[in-house]
């Protein structure tokens, strides 16, 4: 069954109600203790990127009686502990039982240096986020008390109380193979930054033969195309101009005033290579449709088009694109 979801920015309450009657099935939200625009930070901090998701996660949970609610994403290894995550959304899944889902991934210097003093290389951040979905997993299911002693965390007379209602996916982010192998070993799904068209076949490939290697079948799992900068208009560039800090804290930089001195030096066409900005809804079925035929089954956008519309950038009635796209793909799909 294909799924789509929206990522909400900002995520408040009365956004999540009017996403679910749009026809979504999941809502995401960010979980970041920096924003990649110290500008952007400043002028605004709910849009500017710098909220968490842990204290928004219930209301929109509260504001809804259908979608899944998780983060996109959220790193469990370093400024939290995984035991305290654990926690956090058994209880969740106590009092909304079946409606959690949870992205993570390997975190961004820009949220995990300021808390924890530095960025480990790639290879660490792995294995610390292998090593948390295992403990994790652990507390939700595990019958007694036991102690953990792994490489990264060790900890003694463990046992959550508070157990999940319903199992909790873990979808783990993938930029690249190696992070799409751990996906398919030890993780529920897999989220993939779809506008980064670099080597997505291949991790797409890496994905399933990891799962297939550990017993579960690919076909079944949740596979996920993140569409960050997605929405309607003809004249995209005024808005992305400000769109290039979230691009240029891919360079691990972890201070935002300095990733938007780095921004300025990103063309605009740059920038329009990681965005989904098309001029007609029907564009978007394209767009989708691709999505879908290369094995994608739930696709997760941030849609801009409000904020056109609001710049009067686009039309009015861009904003009711869902309406046509979202039963179009359901009825091919069903």
């Amino acid at each position: 069954m294909i799924k789509f979801g929206s990522s909400l920015w900002p995520a408040r309450p009365d956004n999540a109600s009017a996403v679910e009657k749009a026809g979504f099935d999941s809502i995401w939200v960010y979980d970041h203790f920096a924003p990649f625009s110290h500008q952007s930070g400043l002028r605004d901090p709910e849009t500017g990127g710098g909220w968490g998701a842990l204290p928004i996660l219930p209301l929109l949970l509260a504001n809804t009686t259908r979608c899944t609610v998780g983060t996109n994403v959220l790193c469990p290894t370093l400024r939290y502990h995984p035991a305290i995550i654990a926690q956090y959304f058994a209880q969740l899944d106590c009092l909304f039982p079946g409606r959690i889902i949870i992205g993570v991934g390997a975190g961004e210097a820009v949220n995990e240096t300021p808390i924890v003093g530095r960025f480990p290389p790639y290879k660490e951040r792995m294995e610390r986020l292998e090593e948390a979905v295992g403990l994790m997993r652990k507390l939700w299911t595990s019958k007694d008390y036991f102690n953990h002693e792994g490489r990264y965390y060790k900890s003694k007379n463990l046992f959550l109380y508070a157990k999940p209602k319903e199992r909790i996916p873990i979808v783990i982010s993938a930029f690249g193979e190696k992070s799409a192998e751990l996906a398919g070993k030890v993780g529920d799904g897999i989220t993939i930054y779809w506008t980064r068209p670099q080597k997505r076949d291949l991790i797409l490939r890496r994905f399933a033969e990891a799962a297939t290697k550990a017993g579960k079948d690919p076909e079944t799992m949740t596979k996920v195309a993140y569409f960050p900068f997605l929405g309607i208009t003809p004249n995209p560039l005024p808005i992305v101009r400000n769109i290039k800090p979230s691009l240029a804290r891919w360079s691990h930089e972890p201070d935002p005033r300095k990733i938007d001195e780095m921004a300025k030096t990103l063309s605009d066409e740059e920038a329009l290579q990681y965005c989904t900005l098309v001029p007609k809804v029907d564009d978007l079925i394209g767009v989708f449709g691709s999505a879908f035929k290369a094995g994608i089954n739930h696709i997760v956008m941030r849609d801009l088009t409000p904020m056109f519309i609001q710049n009067k950038l686009a039309p009015p009635e861009a904003a009711g694109w869902p309406l046509k796209v979202l039963p179009y793909f359901r009825e091919k799909y069903k």
